[in-house]
């Protein structure tokens, strides 16, 4: 049962990484302009994407042996975004009183560099 689960979350696990490329790369080589290349090309990049992120994949899980320090550095970088540097953000650019404003950039910076001592810290303890 676990490997068809595993079978089963393999597409789901690469679509949203999948669609953020593809419309980098479309943003870049500006396909949709160009109908007469979109449907080779969009099909191209869809299978190059999709097969660089599962050798990707395969390659961190190859080599990451301690699965603590992946929860670990996942849940600190994005606990740190989530909670520090993405209402600086937004606040930042909401806020239009200079002392507010600065006050936002203070916390995102703190966000920032506590993200990574988090990244230093588990590197370093792994």
């Amino acid at each position: 049962f676990l490997a068809v689960s595993v079978i089963v979350s393999v597409p789901y696990t690469c679509f949203m990484p999948r669609v953020a490329i593809c419309k980098i790369i479309d943003l870049i080589f500006e396909v949709a302009k160009k109908p007469e290349l979109t449907n080779k090309f969009e099909m191209l990049i869809h299978v190059v994407v999709t097969s660089s992120l599962l050798i990707c994949a395969l390659t961190i899980s190859y080599f990451v042996t301690n699965l603590g320090a992946v929860y670990s550095l996942v849940g600190g970088v994005a606990g740190v975004t989530l909670s520090l540097i993405l209402p600086s953000v937004i606040g930042f650019t909401v806020t239009e009183s200079r002392p507010l404003r600065i006050v936002h950039v203070v916390v995102g910076v703190f966000g920032v560099v506590s993200a990574i001592l988090t990244v230093i810290s588990v590197f370093a303890t792994a």
